[in-house]
């Protein structure tokens, strides 16, 4: 599914992205990783949703595994 968004939201996207976020949700969509580059950097007209979902799930997990290492360091305090 191809739609528009905006470039404010997709710059907000790319500024929580952690570091090798292209790679993975290039991987996981079976796309070349330029593709998705473009996509996230609103060089494309329409923006495959798939790619932000994709996005939005890569930050989802960085932010469960920072939650989850926060907690064993304050288990070890």
């Amino acid at each position: 599914m191809k739609s528009q968004i905006s470039t404010k939201s997709l710059k907000a996207l790319r500024a929580v992205l952690p570091s090798g976020a292209i790679n993975t949700i290039a991987e996981r969509l079976n796309l070349k990783q330029s593709a998705v580059s473009k996509a996230l950097n609103g060089k494309t007209k329409n923006v495959n949703m798939k790619i932000v979902e994709e996005a939005l799930k890569v930050v989802e997990e960085a932010r469960a595994q920072a939650a989850e290492m926060e907690n064993k360091i304050a288990a070890l305090a």
